[in-house]
């Protein structure tokens, strides 16, 4: 088996296990792979309907949806990785990676939400770098992306903050469907033709890491 897939199975079989702990503002925040139960089910279904409008698709969420979707598309999934944030024992969040690339050995940083209710200021970025900083150490990926619409601020400026930088920007449409609607990449055919939204993508290699890492608390567990 491919050593990136080898290591991910290791951590996905060990799910209950702390993966990330990190000391922070005077709370332990803990990292571990995401779970099925119900509690988790749930606050990932709302999460999502909080944060629709940072995702390409737009679709009626509920619990039996996201219970199939961790199943099949994160813990049967050998590409991508998904884990729960916790602060002091409660979960208040996820971030995750996923379409691992074997040729370009690359990675794409994805599904990061946080409980609107839960407020501790520079979270996030502290559960981030160290984050990163496995994936190119541990992982041995040669290079991450990130793709946020450009209308997302404060999560650009927090990718900024950790050594990502926009390497390409792509014109959007909304194109609606039967469950919803979908933004989709487009060419515009005139000067008179305007896309209706920006993404970004965004680049990071370990150089740009390390240059924005400053001093986080943290253990990580081998594997």
């Amino acid at each position: 088996m491919n050593p990136f897939k080898s290591k991910i199975q290791i951590l996905k079989d060990n799910e209950n296990s702390n993966f990330l702990k990190i000391n922070f503002s005077g709370k332990v925040v803990t990292l571990k792979v995401v779970d099925t139960s119900e509690e988790t089910i749930h606050k990932l279904t709302e999460w999502r309907k909080t944060y629709r409008h940072m995702f390409a698709t737009n679709f009626e969420m509920y619990d039996s949806r996201t219970k199939d979707w961790i199943k099949e598309k994160i813990l049967n999934n050998p590409n991508c990785i998904l884990f729960i944030i916790y602060v002091d024992d409660e979960k208040i969040g996820n971030i995750g990676f996923d379409l691992y690339e074997e040729k370009q050995n690359s990675l794409e940083l994805d599904n990061i939400m946080k409980d609107p209710s839960f407020n501790l200021p520079g979270l996030i970025s502290t559960v981030e770098k160290p984050l990163l900083k496995w994936v190119f150490d541990d992982l041995k990926i040669s290079k991450l992306f990130v793709k946020v619409f450009s209308d997302n601020f404060q999560t650009l400026n927090l990718h900024f903050g950790c050594g990502f930088k926009i390497i390409k920007t792509t014109p959007l449409k909304r194109e609606y469907t039967n469950y919803g609607w979908i933004w989709k990449e487009t060419v515009l055919s005139s000067e008179n033709d305007f896309p209706e939204r920006y993404i970004h993508t965004l680049e990071i290699k370990r150089n740009n890491l390390i240059k924005s890492f400053g001093e986080i608390d943290y253990t990580l567990r081998n594997n």
